[in-house]
């Protein structure tokens, strides 16, 4: 027998220099949240107050192309402070910052994106 819990992933939107917190309290839940670049600008995302638990590589913290492609991504320590450095974004339209805790990890982030 086994127990199988589905969940959907936390939906949002996020908009540059205002931070947004992000709860993911089920087990292989992630988050998606959208922003609308523009080709040629720059972006960042930074992680604050982390409450995920488990050491380096307990989450993956990506930013997503239009087209649902990986344009960065880096694996995180889960408690504390951590940033995915700038990229530059090859063209206009709703990118993805995509937070993936690992190993079940349930926990709170602030999420806060720069576009340059």
């Amino acid at each position: 027998t086994a127990n199988v819990v589905l969940s959907d992933e936390q939906t949002g939107t996020i908009t540059a220099s205002t931070g947004i917190t992000v709860t993911i309290n089920t087990p292989g839940q992630n988050a998606e949240l959208t922003f609308n670049g523009s080709a040629g600008q720059s972006a960042s995302v930074l992680l604050s107050n982390s409450t995920f638990p488990g050491g380096c590589y307990s989450l993956m913290l990506s930013i997503l192309n239009p087209d649902g492609s990986t344009l960065a991504s880096t694996s995180m320590c889960g408690q504390g402070n951590d940033a995915l450095s700038a990229v530059t974004l090859p063209s206009t339209g709703t990118y993805t910052v995509a937070i993936a805790p690992q190993n079940g990890g349930m926990g709170t982030t602030n999420v806060t994106l720069s576009l340059q």
